[in-house]
């Protein structure tokens, strides 16, 4: 949105549950874990990604290593919880947990490019 925010909505009930802080730049894309949905990332002009949790909200993990506005990610559907970002910065990083992403929902995971 234009506030930086990304927002949760309940289709059903037509209305917002949640908006989450986001990034200092505009929201490029979200996408979300394919396995079970436990966790999602968003991506941003602000050279950033971040991981969030499905359930809480809450932030997970920051990304940081792109020098330019991050325009796409997707994340590995075989449940190693490995994340793949493209950049303007004319670069592809794939970002590998250092411990078991399944348990993202309950505490955050170290990543390195």
């Amino acid at each position: 949105s234009l506030d930086h925010s990304a927002r949760v909505w309940d289709l059903r009930k037509r209305e917002c549950v949640y908006t989450l802080p986001g990034h200092r730049h505009l929201i490029s894309e979200v996408k979300f874990e394919p396995l079970d949905g436990h966790y999602f990332v968003t991506t941003g002009y602000d050279c950033l990604i971040k991981v969030w949790s499905s359930s809480k909200y809450n932030l997970v993990k920051v990304l940081a290593g792109h020098d330019n506005k991050v325009m796409s990610a997707d994340i590995c559907p075989d449940g190693s919880g490995t994340i793949a970002s493209v950049s303007y910065d004319r670069t592809i990083k794939i970002w590998m947990p250092e411990e078991d992403f399944s348990a993202l929902a309950d505490g955050p995971a170290d990543m390195e490019a």
